[in-house]
């Protein structure tokens, strides 16, 4: 995956290397704020706009957070936190949205690289159901068995 990053910078005239490191060291410099362009995962758990935008990006969750690319604009934080605040679903979509744009094509805060998906084997002889959502979690609690 590193190296296919700095194969396609280059394409675009961008030098960059990779130093690889043990996964401790790692994050201990990723919290610090030590990378320029860094490789983190973040699974979305909980198909909401908030459980990237807040945890990942607004400033209350930088500095010991997980916030690692430390990005603090207050424009952001408010959509955010305006957001959060509402239960107007569609509004807190569109203000999750302006602070998405924000967060992609203003601050660039964040490059998304890769999706993942689960791939699994199981007997459809064996298994009568066997759920999946778009991102791929699996409802344990409704597999059945024929």
């Amino acid at each position: 995956m590193v190296q296919i990053f700095i194969d396609d910078l280059k394409q675009i005239g961008i030098q960059a290397e990779a130093q690889p490191m043990d996964g401790t060291t790692y994050f201990s410099q990723l919290g610090q704020g030590a990378c320029m362009v860094c490789r983190a995962g973040w699974y979305a758990d909980y198909p909401t706009y908030d459980n990237f935008m807040y945890d990942l990006f607004h400033s209350q969750a930088a500095h010991g957070g997980n916030n690692y690319s430390n990005l603090v604009d207050p424009v952001f934080d408010n959509l955010v936190d305006e957001a959060k605040a509402t239960t107007d679903k569609d509004a807190a979509a569109a203000d999750f949205q302006q602070g998405e744009q924000i967060l992609l094509n203003t601050d660039v805060a964040v490059i998304p690289i890769l999706w993942y998906v689960g791939d699994y084997v199981y007997n459809p002889d064996k298994i009568a159901n066997f759920p999946q959502n778009p991102q791929g979690l699996i409802y344990w609690e409704q597999i059945a068995l024929k």
